[in-house]
């Protein structure tokens, strides 16, 4: 089975008919499932012997070529080395015990960016983090280059406001994001949304469903 990412969605040729959350598409022949359900299908794909079990139905999967994961590994420690508060400690913990899935609720003022440069240090991947305004967008652009634009070779990229740099850690607005992921959405493992609550929208909701993160 291969599989591809594909206009922010995930293109699953030569599958089996059990796969998890995928439909088939008639246009190309082939399984097709919301770019956002990769890892439990690339997990539901590598189980061992090849052998899945889903609703008393059994496929068999000889091997896997994943060919939708275009992000990058690497290792960043925040260039300002500041202990998390105990109540940053717990939320950072209950984020990573949950397989780094969730949202984060704190008060206003209470170090929620700085929650988030410790997320994006413990997972190691290409980060997206997606804002409402372009004054908050600057805002995490500079205390993102503040922690980590040393150790980046492009620096944080600027997705929105006319910029249009796309780097291993990058900012967006939700307006950018939403225009663009389709593209975009394979480059980025994590995925950082600020004020959560406007991402429900009908049309910001695509925004996580189109990436792989």
């Amino acid at each position: 089975m291969r599989l591809s990412f594909d206009d922010g969605t995930l293109l699953l040729e030569d599958a089996p008919d059990a796969v998890p959350y995928a439909e088939w598409d008639d246009r190309v022949d082939e399984y097709r499932a919301q770019a956002q359900h990769y890892r439990p299908i690339r997990k539901w794909a590598t189980q061992s012997d090849g052998q899945v079990t889903l609703e008393e139905s059994t496929a068999t999967v000889d091997e896997i070529e994943d060919d939708a994961r275009a992000y990058s590994d690497f290792y960043l420690t925040p260039s300002v080395a500041i202990e998390p508060r105990e109540y940053q400690q717990d939320a950072l913990s209950a984020w990573q015990d949950n397989g780094r899935q969730g949202s984060v609720i704190l008060p206003t003022g209470s170090g929620k960016t700085f929650l988030a440069v410790q997320a994006i240090a413990d997972a190691g991947v290409s980060t997206l983090v997606v804002v409402p305004t372009i004054d908050l967008m600057n805002q995490w652009h500079a205390t993102l280059t503040n922690a980590f634009g040393d150790q980046l070779p492009d620096g944080v990229g600027v997705l929105g406001g006319g910029s249009h740099n796309i780097a291993d850690i990058t900012v967006t607005t939700y307006d950018s994001a939403y225009r663009y992921i389709n593209e975009y959405g394979d480059q980025f493992g994590l995925l950082v949304v600020d004020e959560v609550h406007h991402l429900p929208a009908p049309t910001y909701q695509q925004i996580p469903e189109m990436t792989i993160a």
